[in-house]
């Protein structure tokens, strides 16, 4: 047999085989891709959002400070991840009202918020508490708000209201994007506390407008143990408190900035 065609045919042996192993390497990287790229984004975006679960934490505390007059300014510095970072001045309203004196109107004002947006998932710091919604529609608390019931051994209650406004002299303010972003928080006023104390028993309704009302509703019922009922609005929840005897309502308006 002529060598000539020998050395040929190895050598198309040899090009055939690299084909077959390069095309069982692409296979296995193309199959890898697919079946793994998605978990591998998954796992990054449950990485960030429970690293901003955290920020929204130190963000919670660090706005408490500012608005107890314990420090004039605290700057949080968190990383966007790919989402965005929000300050809406206008989201958000509570009305506190009573019974007491023929029933009138404490306080009726917007709360504001800051919230981070990501893949129609969401967390936000709201009224003074943290709350998270899943892009199925489903909110959380994540941090309680500055609303508490006393209840005494005979019955009686006590209702403690701290009103967190989040305010903005530029409007709405937002950054997004893979980098870093800071959230200025400055203390703005505190309005005088209102205190209600009596030997007769009146009701007290606390309603809330916002994105995250399921959450808040099941604050109200599950931690304070009040009955709730939905507002007149989609977006509203009610809180009815009865049996009060002292009501305290504080509203503290903190100026926030994101860049």
């Amino acid at each position: 047999m002529d060598k000539k065609f020998l050395k040929s045919e190895s050598a198309v042996s040899e090009v055939v085989g690299f084909i077959l192993v390069f095309s069982i390497i692409m296979l296995a990287i193309g199959v890898i891709y697919a079946v793994g790229y998605p978990s591998i984004q998954s796992s990054k975006e449950s990485t960030q959002f429970q690293n901003m679960e955290q920020s929204f934490m130190v963000l919670q505390s660090d706005i408490k400070t500012v608005a107890f007059d314990q420090a004039p300014v605290k700057t949080l510095k968190t990383s966007l991840g790919g989402g965005s970072l929000t300050v809406y001045p206008d989201a958000g309203w509570i009305d506190v009202s009573t019974t007491a004196g023929g029933g009138y109107v404490i306080r009726n004002v917007t709360i504001g918020a800051i919230e981070y947006e990501k893949s129609g998932r969401s967390i936000a710091y709201e009224g003074g508490g943290v709350w998270e919604k899943y892009p199925a529609g489903a909110a959380i608390k994540l941090s309680e708000p500055r609303i508490f019931v006393h209840n005494t051994s005979t019955g009686n209650r006590s209702v403690f209201v701290s009103i967190i406004n989040i305010s903005s002299e530029i409007g709405i303010s937002s950054v997004g994007g893979e980098g870093a972003a800071s959230v200025v928080a400055r203390f703005n006023r505190s309005s005088s506390p209102y205190i209600n104390s009596t030997s007769v028993p009146y009701t007290v309704t606390i309603t809330v407008t916002s994105d995250y009302a399921d959450a808040w509703g099941r604050y109200f019922n599950e931690t304070l143990e009040v009955p709730v009922s939905p507002g007149p609005g989609a977006d509203d929840v009610t809180a009815t408190i009865s049996n009060v005897y002292t009501l305290v309502v504080n509203e503290h308006v903190i100026e926030v900035e994101v860049s």
